[in-house]
């Protein structure tokens, strides 16, 4: 199974998946002290795309797999934002939610994991996670 890791953060799909056989062909995340972590937990030789808004289907090798680990600070409860400190998909990083969707519909791996985060199911009334859902359904 051939797999990518959208915001790779330090590796932690990558560690799963590789413990039952599975392979990294591609992996993103823009943060640079993830981007330090990851070469220093899987070696010097591993580069990560920086940036997942201009990550093209082109750069991207054959994969049946898409993983994401989408940023959480905008669905977390102990995000920064509006009054409840939520912004959710309308947040700066809560939007990057739509480049996994894009990836999805523009890559058509076999299948897709994504990290679940603390709050999303609750937030603004249960009304994020049916956007979300719907989105993934679409």
């Amino acid at each position: 199974m051939k797999f990518i890791e959208l915001f790779a953060g330090v590796g932690g799909f990558r560690i799963g998946l590789e413990a039952i056989g599975g392979e990294l062909v591609w992996g993103c995340d823009i943060d640079q002290d993830s981007r330090v972590t990851y070469r220093a937990n899987f070696g010097q030789d591993q580069i990560l795309y920086n940036d997942i808004c201009r990550a093209k289907k082109e750069f991207i090798p054959t994969f049946d797999l898409l993983t994401a680990g989408f940023p959480c600070q905008d669905f977390s409860n102990l995000g920064s934002g509006n009054h409840n400190g939520q912004m959710g998909l309308e947040g700066i990083t809560g939007s990057l939610f739509y480049q996994v969707t894009r990836l999805l519909k523009e890559c058509q791996p076999k299948a897709f994991l994504l990290e679940n985060v603390h709050g999303l199911l609750t937030m603004d009334g249960g009304k994020t996670i049916v956007k979300v859902v719907d989105s993934l359904k679409a």
